[in-house]
């Protein structure tokens, strides 16, 4: 089993990549202060309704560990003068970044540090502005070693889901570049630590990943129903540690081809393959469907009642609660579930004048998953 916790921020983004994330990984995890913990009105209404469905959890930043004060202060002292002179006058200049007094009391003292070095200055009792790449680093640590202190049982507060081991993800391209800083904890040996490595393999792993599931999963840009999103993985959630893991070896193998060329080939490869036996596969389903609708003596019964011909939608209940066929113990019937689902579909119409098609909706394929 594995976690993915979200950072930088609280709320969470609103996005493709966000909705494949929620699909993709076991269980999604943001750092939260703790006036949201005890208040959940300040959390968004995406933010709080995916906490409320338990599709989200919340990490205190008090989760850290104790040294990771240590880490970070070494990490600032490493900074070239010159360095640290730069980012002085970026701050001076604006390039600010707004991060909840929380996560910062986690760095204990070295926020005044911080303050004294022109990188920091406390916006009000809630809330602290650090020049941009500081807070980028800042974060990046935090993430890491809430990752690293999170271990096979989850952290200590709140009810959250033990797992084997927990990465840091995000979204956004400084984050990443923050990761691959150097600023990664050490064991207590001074070599590098577990999560280092996980999140050196990670972001090795992670742009193959992405392109290639953007290809396999086409979710709609804009923002999922929560509801949907919950009732897919309460229905086919126990499906998708198989499709990761399978997943995760072929992108494993393809990350690491050293040759670029090579590596896109190997990409594009494995997404025509996993795209046309996923096609295969909801084509399968659908005709089971259809075949077990139309077998089934209820809507017999139905044909011969006056107006209720195409009550046909009736069966869809009683197949998504029956998935007895040997397809979905492959692993790409998660994904087959999912693009059912989730892919937009393109419904067109002949222009009565030119007689060309027009694409008048884009919408998502009928539930019947």
């Amino acid at each position: 089993m594995q976690g993915a916790l979200y950072f930088p921020h609280i709320g969470v983004p609103r996005s493709a990549w966000w909705t494949r994330t929620l699909l993709y990984w076991d269980s999604v995890a943001t750092i939260t202060p703790s006036s949201f913990l005890d208040q959940p009105a300040l959390h968004d209404d995406v933010t709080r309704e995916l906490i409320r469905n338990e599709l989200v959890y919340q990490v205190s930043p008090l989760e850290a560990g104790g040294n990771f004060p240590d880490h970070f202060d070494s990490f600032l002292g490493l900074q070239d003068p010159i360095e640290l002179e730069k980012r002085r006058n970026a701050f001076r200049m604006g390039s600010i970044t707004r991060v909840h007094i929380d996560k910062m009391m986690v760095y204990g003292l070295g926020l005044n540090l911080l303050v004294t070095r022109g990188l920091a200055r406390e916006e009000n009792s809630q809330w602290v502005l650090v020049e941009t790449a500081t807070a980028a680093e800042f974060m990046a640590a935090l993430a890491m070693n809430l990752c690293e202190n999170a271990g096979p049982t989850g952290w200590s507060r709140g009810a959250l889901p033990q797992h084997e081991r927990w990465v840091p993800v995000t979204d956004q391209p400084g984050m990443t570049q923050a990761l691959l800083s150097g600023l990664k904890p050490l064991d207590r040996r001074g070599e590098p630590g577990n999560v280092r490595l996980r999140v050196e393999g990670e972001v090795q792993i992670g742009e193959v990943r992405s392109i290639v599931l953007e290809r396999l999963l086409p979710v709609p840009e804009q923002p999922m129903d929560v509801d949907d999103i919950v009732r897919f993985r309460r229905r086919h959630g126990d499906l998708l540690p198989r499709f990761r893991r399978s997943m995760e070896r072929r992108v494993q193998e393809i990350a690491e081809i050293e040759d670029p060329v090579k590596r896109l080939r190997a990409q594009d490869e494995l997404g025509d393959e996993i795209r046309e036996l996923t096609e295969q596969m909801v084509e399968y389903l659908r005709e089971a469907r259809v075949q077990r609708v139309v077998k089934s003596p209820l809507v017999s019964l139905l044909k011969l009642i006056p107006g209720m011909k195409d009550t046909i939608e009736v069966g869809q209940g009683l197949l998504s609660a029956n998935r007895s066929d040997g397809v979905v113990g492959e692993p790409l019937a998660y994904l087959a579930f999912a693009n059912a689902v989730f892919a937009p579909v393109q419904r067109y119409e002949i222009d009565p004048l030119s007689g060309e098609p027009l694409l008048t909706a884009i919408t998502t394929h009928d539930k019947w998953s």
